[in-house]
């Protein structure tokens, strides 16, 4: 499997697209201390812009007089970042179709992230968007008469994972150009611990 890891990463290594990364940091009264790093489509509390509100509230709830946690920031979903970056990709694009595609076993056992993220996307970008497992992608492929923009939420070790082709039409629509990423495929490569360590070094 790791020499299937390295293939596809290499493979590509050439292709653009954004990466969404979350930080999960602690404050330990003298600096900063980095606990996490999330990153991809698949971010933890990612679409959730109702938590999101939630957090502001509590936050307000602090900014007294005397305040109990003294905090002053705002928490911003990744999509008031992120939906711009997509609107201006499908203005680039020829007839585009955004959909958001997740791995089909993971789609199977929960679709809670990636109908997540199509909610989220759908409210902010005011049309339709459906959530898809990657083995329905090709069908979408070959419906659509124009550019298929694809919102990963599936992983690199998903498509490592799979034991067949059912990830050949996202290669070969990336390929052909028929299909456009929005999340790096290797963003993944970025949620290991270990990329704490270079960012150290740096």
């Amino acid at each position: 499997r790791d020499e299937t890891v390295i293939s596809l990463a290499e493979r590509l290594s050439s292709r653009t697209g954004l990466i969404p990364c979350r930080w999960d940091i602690l404050d330990n009264g003298t600096d900063w201390k980095v606990m996490e790093v999330n990153v991809g489509g698949a971010i933890g509390g990612f679409a959730y812009d109702g938590i999101q509100t939630l957090y502001d509230e509590a936050l307000a709830q602090e900014k007294q007089d005397t305040p109990s946690v003294a905090i002053e920031e705002y928490w911003r979903s990744p999509y008031s970042h992120i939906t711009p970056k997509i609107e201006d990709k499908l203005a680039e694009l020829e007839k585009p179709l955004l959909i958001v595609v997740d791995d089909a076993l993971q789609f199977q056992e929960s679709p809670l992230v990636a109908n997540s993220a199509s909610g989220a996307l759908s409210t902010r970008l005011n049309q339709d968007i459906i959530a898809i497992p990657h083995t329905k992608l090709s069908d979408v492929i070959d419906s659509h008469d124009g550019c298929v923009l694809v919102f990963e939420v599936f992983t690199l070790s998903d498509i490592a994972r799979s034991s067949d082709d059912s990830y050949a039409p996202y290669f070969d629509g990336l390929d052909s150009g028929k299909v456009h990423s929005v999340i790096h495929p290797l963003s993944e490569v970025f949620m290991s611990k270990a990329i704490l360590g270079l960012l150290r070094e740096e």
